[in-house]
């Protein structure tokens, strides 16, 4: 599967994005620092979902006893398509129309109420500094991960 995610961040009067392409049979959601998109906040698990191709569907699985909220409806699991809506601990991802090439797409939109919560996508050996607070730096060897932090 190849999957654009497009990661927003906004402040005040500032709107800013980063896509970064994932490939994989899943993509992984929670706030371990090994899933492909990390997301922050009291309501998001270690592994909380995971997103696949199944046949010809797209879907989403909750794991170890998580819930979604999938266009407002608490689920475990749901099919998934353009325009649905996925909150995790007030993280939002939005399906988006995925551009030629790519077998999905997605905005992932951080919980504004984490304080100092920073969006940024590392290649293996890119640092990156937020705020000169804190640095990062992925060394993996692995796909480009989605890395959030509380700082």
């Amino acid at each position: 599967m190849f999957a654009l995610v497009r990661q927003l961040r906004e402040g005040p009067g500032v709107c800013e994005y980063a896509d970064t392409e994932l490939t994989g049979d899943v993509i992984t959601i929670g706030s371990a620092p090994d899933r492909d998109i990390q997301l922050l906040g009291r309501g998001v698990a270690a592994d909380h979902a995971v997103i696949r191709r199944s046949g010809g569907t797209l879907g989403i699985v909750a794991r170890g006893g998580t819930l979604l909220q999938i266009n407002g409806i608490a689920r475990s699991a749901a099919p998934l398509s353009s325009g649905d809506t996925i909150d995790i601990g007030g993280n939002i991802i939005t399906m988006l129309p995925p551009p030629a090439g790519f077998d999905l797409a997605l905005a992932v939109q951080p919980n504004a109420d984490v304080k100092g919560s920073a969006a940024k996508t590392l290649k293996a050996g890119e640092l990156w500094w937020s705020d000169g607070a804190s640095a990062v730096i992925n060394t993996g060897t692995g796909p480009a991960r989605l890395v959030m932090l509380e700082f």
